[in-house]
């Protein structure tokens, strides 16, 4: 399941991302296509395409943060071609987790022309940011989970 903050911001997340530079376990990059006959990702010379089957979303109020969690799946499937019409963006996502906590917190942005992700750099375009964690974990310990990230911008 996808947890988004709804109330944090692009500052909060660059905040986060040097604050939690220790943590980070991989950095990726990807490419995703658009088209008329769905989503698709390459990655490793493999092509995915990408079906989302619809879950609940659900919200939950924490002291000071409001959580939209997504219950949908992505289903991949590999192809071996794909549609002429499509449009192209050059992802780099970058995951962050602690040793014994369940979520990660993940960061999408598009990739710059020489490929690096440097935080000083204002021309990176931040996509999207959200917690990613394991779909049986109770409301209480996904926000237990959840405040060991968001304590690091107090």
């Amino acid at each position: 399941m996808k947890i988004y903050i709804k109330n944090l911001n692009f500052d909060d997340v660059k905040l986060l991302q040097v604050k939690l530079k220790s943590k980070q376990i991989s950095r990726e990059n990807y490419i995703e296509l658009y088209s008329e006959e769905g989503m698709f990702n390459i990655y490793k010379n493999n092509i995915l395409q990408l079906k989302i089957i619809d879950g609940n979303i659900n919200h939950i109020e924490m002291e000071k943060y409001n959580l939209i969690i997504d219950n949908s799946i992505i289903k991949k499937n590999q192809v071996f071609s794909i549609p002429i019409n499509h449009s192209i963006l050059n992802i780099v996502e970058v995951k962050y987790k602690f040793q014994y906590n369940p979520c990660e917190f993940k960061i999408k942005c598009l990739e710059k022309a020489n490929g690096l992700l440097d935080k000083y750099d204002k021309s990176i375009e931040l996509l999207d940011f959200y917690f990613e964690c394991n779909n049986d974990i109770s409301n209480n310990y996904l926000i237990e989970c959840l405040n060991e990230f968001l304590s690091l911008l107090n």
